[in-house]
């Protein structure tokens, strides 16, 4: 199990609006988590090879988290939703240098 401890340097943040969750990342503790609006539920979805986390973008409807990382190997990766390591997989890796920001479009199925 993963500890979890107050944020400190939280970055990236995406709302899932159809099962009304907040999803961010905290450069600190080289974290993805989610949680309830709220605050309850508090989960740690990514935690291992996470070097930078820093933007995160949703498609609620499909279950997919993409997220950048800055750090030495600058990447964008996606992953499930509810932390499901199987899905996770990088689609960007070379190239790319300080992927900061990321925005979907849903009808055009394009990732900005």
């Amino acid at each position: 199990a993963v500890v979890q401890r107050g944020l400190v340097s939280p970055d990236g943040i995406a709302i899932d609006w159809v099962n009304h969750k907040i999803y961010w990342n905290d450069l600190d503790s080289k974290r993805l988590e989610v949680s309830e609006l709220d605050g309850r539920h508090r989960t740690v979805l990514y935690w291992q090879d996470l070097d930078q986390p820093r933007a995160i973008a949703l498609v609620p409807d499909e279950g997919i988290l993409f997220w950048t990382d800055w750090g030495q190997m600058p990447k964008i990766e996606r992953g499930g939703m509810d932390g499901d390591r199987r899905a996770r997989r990088v689609i960007v890796g070379q190239n790319v240098a300080w992927p900061n920001g990321l925005a979907v479009d849903l009808q055009a199925r394009r990732l900005y």
